[in-house]
């Protein structure tokens, strides 16, 4: 064994870290009545000498054991007359770890920022010159100092090299990223990039940081940020933008495969967020196409991709684009994170008095740590085993006192239901301006009901997809700056990126809708706890009833993950993927992977530039396979007519069936167009096409056709609900009109279900199926003979962003929510958006102008 393993294994030193993390479960709980032996002085002391020397190995597990024990030292000793030794100690084992930036959150408490002067004067020459050397080596120009792992891929960028990135949620992939960005966009010659995000959600975050960078440039080199691959007619629109940046999800990507389009940017950059993503079904095999078709595109350009505990990422990136990739990764969380099990007993296994709960602790001494604490009142095994929202509200009232917290719901009613609970539970109410703010414009938007209001006034909010683009921004920034929010109940959308700097999470199951949570998943989910910029340690709480056990190999699993595309899951099995090359009915399939793979497949196999064969060996098929799946590829699509160009725009959608859409538009165009302005729109064209379109497609029930798929695309489950929204989507009426037009017409169901169903229907049904086929059919009836206007060929645009207004458009495809653009009065030919709402800027109200602003638009 090497020193460092003798080190990391010395008795004395691992229960002096259990004690330590002890200490900080029983604070952080606010538990007061425990009594064991303390941390003698000495023993303190040798231990961190121990600490030291971990520091400077080269092995991971001993960098965090040595970064533990500092951080949970100088918790120990905040506040005594040990304080700054232990503060200073704190910074030589950060500065050993090449993680200094840690440092920035003591920094803050103590409003010092000559501490590192200070310090290294102090020392003796040889610690002093160590100290300044690694200080100089990981800081910026700026001040900015950087962990090592930073600093790797800060290099890697500046070199020019196409990047594989793996490191936990809170390592600050996405803080390097902007910095680099932020260096080049000093450049003469401007800087453009593409930066591709899982979800629509992570958009507005990540479009609201970049245009910050605006702050700190002057107007002539201000960035345009875009959220939709739309650009205006006039070319000298882009010209004047020599900084410009794209923020999309791969389905807004598709505008991309049009050559004309993509000849509109020229990307310095291409980043691909949370590339793990490539494993998931349908939207995974969307993701892989995206990827190889901008690394085709652009030859030239840089490609960075990123994703949390991947086992080889470089082989991921590297297999999608066939290029050289450098891999830089980590599994070093940059904070102490505090894993614990609280488990609630059954009453006949209570062996005193007083009813106690086990607590199972994760030590950084790699022990689980097993002792009771005294049960909270009115709470028992049987409330937590029957219904985790009223334990929920119990825990969080005796737990997450004076802390930023966040719980986990698996679904979206769930997040409501755990949600109105909690504030329920409170009898106090929030005085603050930004709060009134924004209830009131949830009252206009929504509904004067709407339970989110109550929530916020009481400090609680929920967290998911449906909540409005401009209320979830608010939320989050209202959490992160402490003012009178502090619990968010929130959804898988925490695992999108979405940053929550949360102080304690807590969870009652690992499961995303009705499927259970990998171990990645899992691992991203509760690295939001503890982000580097705001806290020192996080802390993770798993309530579980005895018996009903689950979360104990989760919280074990700390082992990185290999990325298994979902075209690979398919080409892993070749016969099911053969049989499904010859199928009829691609949508009878019920495995995604294989039935998305199978698509993809006969899209480039009609491809004239594209080597099917290379692909499928590859994929490891033998020479036998490849054979006949190319037999049922020619069998099934030999009668196929529609343009390779068109294929290309709609790798998700069967060749077979866009034919058949095709040889229909082609034959009678007039039959499929829906107008050529607002007056010649009306609901009964949207929905005569919408239909027609459904017995090509078949997303939908229909009953007046007889139509029942056995697997429908749609969230909802017949036609005409989705066109009724569909329509008054398009006509740019709000949320709340909407939302009382379902209330008068849908009896017997009640105001938080109609929100949620109304919010459905626009977010999954609206903006994404129907989105999806009439982006197809304006792209057929644009090579039609038919003469198609302004308006016609933009429906798919409007359809997506919900109004028919072109200024409105611009100001959403800039990121501002749509709540907000249809509000602003803006005329419907304006010709310079931007230039109209500064002139009447005095006139928008505050909470519009801070959006506009955060986006910007002002």
């Amino acid at each position: 064994m090497s020193t460092y393993e003798n080190a990391a294994d010395l008795e004395f030193f691992n229960d002096c870290l259990d004690t330590l993390i002890k200490d900080l479960l029983y604070n952080d709980l606010g538990v007061t009545d425990y009594r064991w032996d303390q941390n003698s002085e000495s023993k303190l002391q040798k231990s961190a000498w121990v600490a030291s020397l971990l520091a400077s190995s080269d092995d991971e597990e001993h960098q965090s054991k040595a970064l533990s024990f500092a951080i949970l030292a100088y918790i120990e000793k905040r506040g005594t007359d040990d304080e700054e030794m232990y503060e200073r100690y704190l910074y030589i084992v950060l500065s050993r770890i090449g993680n200094l930036q840690t440092f920035n959150t003591v920094r803050r408490e103590q409003a010092d920022v000559s501490f590192e002067e200070r310090l290294i004067s102090s020392l003796d020459s040889a610690l002093g010159f160590e100290l300044s050397s690694d200080l100089q080596q990981h800081e910026l120009g700026d001040g900015t100092v950087l962990s090592s792992f930073q600093k790797d891929i800060l290099n890697a960028l500046q070199a020019g090299k196409d990047i594989a990135i793996s490191g936990p949620t809170s390592s600050g992939k996405s803080f390097i990223l902007r910095k680099y960005i932020q260096s080049e966009l000093k450049s003469e010659d401007g800087f453009e990039a593409i930066y591709v995000v899982p979800t629509r959600a992570l958009i507005a975050e990540v479009s609201e940081k970049l245009s910050s960078l605006n702050d700190d440039i002057d107007g002539e080199q201000e960035i345009e940020v875009r959220t939709g691959a739309y650009f205006e007619e006039e070319s000298e629109d882009l010209e004047t933008d020599l900084n410009s940046f794209l923020v999309v999800t791969p389905e807004r990507c598709l505008r991309l495969i049009d050559e004309d389009t993509r000849a509109r940017i020229e990307p310095d950059l291409i980043f691909f967020d949370e590339i793990q993503n490539v494993q998931d079904g349908q939207r995974g095999v969307l993701f892989e196409d995206i990827i190889q078709l901008l690394s085709e595109s652009w030859p030239e350009t840089q490609i960075v991709a990123a994703g949390p505990y991947l086992e080889e990422p470089q082989d991921t990136l590297s297999n999608l684009t066939n290029r050289e990739v450098v891999q830089i990764k980590t599994a070093f969380t940059p904070v102490l994170q505090m894993k614990a099990i609280i488990r609630f007993k059954r009453a006949k296994n209570q062996s005193r008095s007083i009813r106690m709960v086990d607590v199972v602790l994760y030590s950084p001494s790699g022990d689980k740590l097993e002792f009771t604490i005294a049960e909270p009142d009115d709470l028992t095994y049987t409330t937590v085993n029957n219904s985790k929202t009223r334990a929920l509200t119990t825990i969080i009232d005796e737990y997450g006192q004076n802390s930023q917290n966040l719980v986990y719901a698996s679904k979206t009613n769930l997040a409501e239901d755990r949600a109105d609970a909690i504030a329920n539970n409170r009898n106090r109410e929030i005085t603050s301006a930004r709060i009134d703010d924004l209830t009131e414009f949830l009252k206009n938007t929504i509904h004067e009901d709407y339970p989110l209001i109550d929530h916020l006034q009481k400090g609680v909010a929920f967290h998911h997809g449906r909540v409005p683009k401009i209320a979830r921004e608010e939320i989050e920034d209202l959490y992160r700056s402490k003012v009178g929010l502090d619990t968010i109940v929130c959804t898988s959308t925490l695992l999108e990126g979405v940053n929550l700097p949360a102080e304690k999470i807590f969870l009652t199951s690992a499961y995303r809708g009705d499927n259970e949570l990998s171990e990645l998943d899992f691992q991203n989910l509760v690295g939001r706890v503890g982000r580097v910029d705001s806290r020192l340690y996080g802390s993770i709480y798993c309530v579980e009833a005895e018996d009903d056990e689950w979360v104990d190999e989760k919280l074990d699993s700390d082992t990185e993950e290999s990325v298994n595309p979902a075209t690979s899951q398919a080409t892993d099995n070749p016969n099911k993927l053969i049989t499904a090359l010859g199928s009829n009915d691609l949508r009878q399939l019920k495995d995604a992977s294989t039935r998305y793979t199978s698509i993809l497949l006969r899209s480039r196999y009609l491809k004239s530039d594209y080597d099917v064969d290379k692909y499928l060996s590859n994929k490891g098929l033998s020479d036998s396979d490849i054979s006949s799946a190319k037999d049922e590829l020619d069998r099934t699509l030999e009668d196929i007519e529609i343009p390779e160009k068109l294929l290309r725009r709609n790798p998700t959608v069967d060749p077979v069936e866009q034919n058949t859409l095709y040889r229909l538009v082609m034959k009678n165009p007039e039959r499929w167009v829906i107008g050529e302005n607002t007056a010649e729109y009306s609901y009964d064209k949207l929905m005569r096409i919408t239909q027609q379109l459904n017995q090509v497609f078949k997303f939908t029930k229909d009953d007046e056709y007889g139509i029942d798929p056995s697997n429908r695309e749609t969230k909802h489950g017949a036609l005409e609900p989705i066109v009724v929204v569909a329509n008054q989507w398009l006509r740019g009426e709000t949320y709340k009109s909407m939302i009382d037009s379902r209330q008068a017409n849908v009896e017997d169901e009640g105001l938080s279900k109609c929100i949620r169903t109304i919010l459905d229907l626009v977010n999954d049904d609206v903006r994404f199926i129907l989105v999806k086929y009439y982006g197809m059919l304006v792209d057929m009836l644009e090579e039609t003979d038919y003469e198609m206007g302004k308006w016609a060929s933009n429906f798919d645009q409007m359809l997506e962003m919900g109004s028919m207004n072109f200024g409105e458009l611009r100001l959403m495809s800039k990121g501002v929510d749509r709540s907000v653009a249809l509000q602003l009065g803006i005329p419907p030919n304006v010709d310079d958006v931007e230039e109209f709402l500064e002139n009447r800027r005095g006139k928008i109200p505050k909470f519009f102008a801070r959006h506009l602003e955060s986006q910007g638009v002002l």
